[in-house]
């Protein structure tokens, strides 16, 4: 071989080096580039969840609002008007009447206790059970005699069914008796 030829390999085999050189380089340098653009793309990642782990946290030490369902209010106010009756003196069975008054006519249970027949009611409720309770029990007697509502009424007496304690409430107040079912 000759000197020419071999001075060409050479100079050939540094050219294919430093292009071997170049473009390992630039693989490296775009790879380099590929992991930067995927660091900074995990760094936003994380930036997002810090701000969002601190809003919860934020979130998580306010207090609370408690939320009350207006059927619930409606029912411990009931509760409270019933309370209140019960301490003015009223017995449970005066409370219920006056309760069921108060729901069919749509007004306050503190206002049905206010008005002047269910007041009448209540006196009837009470002399009927004095009377009740002073008179001995029958022995084995039953009286199976249906009244109508204008018995009960002629007699000032609060009959023990409660569907007929309706109807008289209602025909007292002038309104048209609808019967529950």
């Amino acid at each position: 071989m000759d000197t020419n030829e071999s001075d060409l390999i050479e100079s050939t085999n540094d050219t294919e080096e430093t292009v071997n050189e170049e473009v390992l380089n630039e693989e490296v340098l775009e790879e380099s580039n590929d992991n930067q653009v995927e660091v900074d793309e995990l760094k936003k990642q994380i930036a997002s969840l810090e701000k969002q782990k601190k809003h919860w946290r934020v979130k998580a030490s306010e207090p609370k609002e408690e939320k009350h369902d207006l059927s619930e209010i409606a029912l411990l106010k009931k509760e409270l008007s019933e309370t209140q009756l019960i301490a003015k003196g009223y017995s449970d069975d005066e409370v219920t009447v006056i309760s069921k008054v108060a729901g069919e006519i749509g007004i306050s249970i503190t206002e049905a206790a206010d008005k002047k027949y269910v007041q009448a009611e209540i006196n009837e409720l009470r002399e009927e059970r004095k009377v009740k309770d002073a008179t001995p029990s029958a022995s084995g007697r039953s009286s199976s005699v249906k009244r109508d509502v204008n018995y009960y009424i002629d007699k000032d007496i609060i009959p023990e069914d409660p569907e007929m304690v309706r109807e008289m409430i209602a025909k007292k107040a002038g309104k048209t008796y609808k019967p529950l079912g």
